[in-house]
């Protein structure tokens, strides 16, 4: 069994439109269209059973809608096999009725995206809704390190996850890209072993990180092999996430360089699929 903990799906009928307009944004490469029946396809293709899709929200006043249209395709959704998270934005000011209102309607946590929404993680306005989910034992999902398409700022750094972590204790806490994107050798030496969940999203991939003074891109290197696993040995198997960030990524090339990797195929389980199930409720 394989689950995805990351991927991202935008509306069937503008996916195109959105991921095209986020990609030139970007200077990103894309692997499907975004869409649910793309992601479906993508899926199937790959040998993935499940995945999990992270909306980001932008702007307040997308929170309700976009939950509640997410609470309406629920039932669609596991058809196909794809589970959902909430979303939460840090303006929204009745983030504590709608934490509620997600967890009573089977919603099991939300994600957050620090560079997307240009609002520190340790941010008053993050603590507060994060301590909120965390009351409820809600899972929350952060962006963890630099983001590609905001590369000017690094809205999730470690010790603002360090900060979040001592003074909430958040209980299932889930930093993607492998706790900080691009900045591993950081990861490894300043947060092996915290209570967080760490996901695989993006961490085997060549990206765009920035431009030099010239206008050209300079990129941000996959993680080696050794270096891998070696970190997700020293954080504990247990808290390890397979994830994507589909569309983003190749979910196939994702699940060949899982299975390729120098893990025992107990500890490869665990990553693929039960840690995933464990946090999820679904074993």
């Amino acid at each position: 069994m394989i689950f995805d903990f990351h991927s991202h799906t935008f509306p069937d009928a503008i996916s195109k439109k959105i991921i095209s307009q986020l990609a030139a944004a970007a200077r990103a490469r894309y692997y499907t269209d975004a869409s649910r029946p793309a992601l479906f396809a993508s899926m199937k293709e790959a040998g993935i059973d499940y995945a999990l899709n992270l909306p980001v929200f932008t702007r307040p006043d997308q929170v309700v809608k976009i939950n509640r249209d997410l609470l309406k395709d629920q039932e669609a959704m596991l058809e196909r096999h794809f589970l959902t998270l909430g979303g939460m934005h840090p303006d929204f000011e009745g983030y504590r009725e709608e934490l509620r209102f997600l967890k009573a309607h089977g919603l099991p946590g939300i994600k957050l995206h620090p560079a997307n929404q240009a609002v520190d993680l340790d941010d008053p306005r993050m603590l507060r809704i994060i301590g909120a989910a965390s009351e409820l034992d809600m899972i929350v999902v952060i962006h963890a390190g630099f983001d590609p398409m905001h590369p000017q700022r690094n809205y999730a750094t470690l010790p603002m996850i360090l900060r979040v972590i001592e003074e909430i204790r958040p209980p299932r806490f889930v930093l993607a890209h492998l706790g900080g994107f691009s900045d591993w050798a950081a990861v490894e030496k300043e947060l092996c072993g915290a209570p967080v969940w760490l996901d695989t999203a993006l961490v085997f991939s060549r990206v765009v990180a920035s431009l030099d003074g010239q206008g050209h891109p300079m990129y941000s290197q996959p993680i080696e092999d050794e270096a891998f696993v070696r970190l997700v040995r020293r954080h504990g198997v247990e808290r390890v996430l397979f994830g994507t960030d589909s569309p983003w990524a190749d979910q196939h090339a994702y699940v060949r360089k899982m299975q390729s990797l120098p893990l025992t195929d107990a500890e490869k389980a665990r990553i693929l699929w039960q840690n995933a199930a464990g946090l999820l409720h679904i074993v």
